[in-house]
């Protein structure tokens, strides 16, 4: 059962009384909500596919019949898994758009997970307790909404990038994933967290964002107890005008420039413009 957990900055006091019921109270609604969700699905259209581990995942067709969620209640899964952008079912081939509720919740075998660009939502605890998903998480830019518990107490995780398309993170989205230390939102606008997104997160880690919203993330409520928000680099961009090279997003940055020969033609760290 999730219990509540203050941040891990020093000099903070446990929270008590009040706010640590109400807290409960919204786990167990949030428990609660994702049975309902998985009796409301009980009748709707479903099949299963296999995903490239060998395993074989449980599929859900939307309302409008155009679209499917990976709901997979109940199917273990273990290893690693890339979910496909798309599965075909009786001819039709259907774009996968979410992660339903409870989807992988405490599979704690599966040990990575690559999201297609397809999916938009990932749903209430899919990807809660499971323990053994490790490394960096990604999340696709096609996700604009995380939602309640999605990866509560994936105590592996080490870090996660979130891409500027994404506009809320839930309530205990991230909750007790203790082994993160760096998180990035490429976001401008803060996205908006919900209660204890992050508690059980050290709140000295770096959090990556655009240069030009480092200012917005210290300033926002749900952001601003991380104490090292700092600019996010960005790769280096290279193009080339008929005998011009262009070297973007690397102030900073050794470039080094080479012949077809393989001869040096250039060592020099760029600059600002004048």
């Amino acid at each position: 059962m999730w219990r509540r957990h203050r941040h891990t900055s020093q000099g903070a006091s446990a929270t008590t009384g009040a706010p640590c019921i109400v807290d409960a109270m919204k786990k167990h609604f949030l428990l609660l909500t994702g049975l309902l969700l998985m009796m409301s699905v009980a009748c709707a259209q479903k099949f299963t596919h296999t995903a490239s581990n060998g395993i074989p995942l449980e599929y859900t067709i939307n309302k409008k019949s155009t679209t499917v969620a990976l709901t997979n209640h109940g199917n273990p899964c273990v290893g690693n898994l890339a979910i496909p952008p798309s599965v075909k079912h009786k001819s039709t081939e259907y774009p996968v758009t979410s992660i339903g509720a409870l989807a992988f919740a405490t599979c704690k075998k599966l040990t990575s997970v690559v999201l297609p660009n397809t999916v938009t939502t990932i749903g209430r605890l899919a990807f809660f307790n499971c323990s053994d998903l490790s490394g960096p998480l990604t999340i696709p830019e096609s996700v604009t909404n995380i939602h309640s518990g999605a990866f509560s107490n994936c105590s592996g995780l080490t870090s996660v990038t979130f891409p500027n398309t994404v506009i809320t993170i839930d309530d205990f989205a991230f909750e007790e994933c203790s082994s993160l230390t760096s998180i990035t939102a490429l976001s401008p606008i803060p996205p908006r967290l919900g209660t204890g997104v992050f508690d059980g997160v050290s709140d000295t880690i770096p959090v990556r964002v655009p240069r030009e919203a480092v200012a917005a993330y210290r300033a926002d409520i749900g952001w601003r107890h991380f104490s090292n928000i700092q600019a996010a680099r960005c790769p280096a961009v290279v193009t080339a005008e008929g005998n011009t090279i262009i070297i973007s997003n690397a102030v900073g940055t050794q470039i080094r420039i080479f012949d077809m020969q393989g001869r040096l033609l250039s060592n020099q760290r760029v600059k600002e413009n004048p």
